[in-house]
């Protein structure tokens, strides 16, 4: 929570400072997974959760700090969640729903009719849904077991503010910027003592700027 209200302040104080300011939307992919520790160990079960793809769509504000330097700021609505697969007896998704904030420090190298960008981009996530869809197998048959997600600071429950780093680079064309980035999480979603579980990932994205 600490981290995202000093990620507000950051952007406060860049959208106070004098300079060129752009508009622009944004969409993009996103493949998510979850990992867990318990005790400082990684948990057994990792190797059972896969990679979950989703979407992100948003707006972009993009600030022209030198020739070379930019800071952008994207408001999303991203889906997130990853897949379990636990030796064909349990099987499940879970689907979570996001409302993202993120600031992406960009520099900018010219490279002919081109510009190769690379970026440190925090970002501060508030889940606003979730569900799990799954399935266990019980005397030789699949029986559904969906439920939603719930989100709190009790066990058992979620925790609502997920935030993180993503590192990336891409390429701007024009108006179009295409970038890649990989999602490290930091904080811990869960409320259990002795137990770290957080969301990490990867995003393909293309910004449209309105210039």
């Amino acid at each position: 929570m600490k981290f995202c209200v000093t990620l507000v302040a950051v952007v406060l104080t860049v959208s106070c400072a004098q300079a060129q300011i752009v508009f622009g939307v944004r969409a993009g992919l996103n493949s998510t997974v979850f990992f867990s520790k318990k005790d400082g160990n990684k948990s057994e079960f990792n190797e059972y959760f896969k990679y979950k793809q989703g979407f992100q769509i948003g707006l972009a504000v993009e600030k022209s700090l030198t020739e070379k330097f930019a800071s952008q700021l994207g408001i999303l609505y991203t889906t997130q969640g990853w897949k379990f697969d636990f030796e064909d007896l349990t099987k499940s998704t879970t689907n979570l729903n996001y409302l993202q904030v993120r600031v992406k420090p960009m520099y900018k190298l010219d490279i002919g009719a081109m510009k190769l960008l690379f970026h440190i981009s925090p970002y501060c996530s508030y889940a606003l849904n979730g569900k799990v869809k799954g399935k266990m197998m019980i005397d030789g048959n699949y029986e559904k077991h969906d439920r939603k997600m719930i989100f709190g600071s009790e066990n058992g429950e979620m925790k609502i503010w997920d935030w993180g780093i993503g590192f990336g680079t891409g390429l701007q064309f024009d108006n179009i910027q295409i970038g890649f980035t990989y999602n490290r999480g930091f904080a811990n979603l869960s409320n259990v003592e002795n137990v770290y579980e957080k969301i990490n990932g990867f995003a393909l994205t293309a910004t449209y700027l309105f210039r």
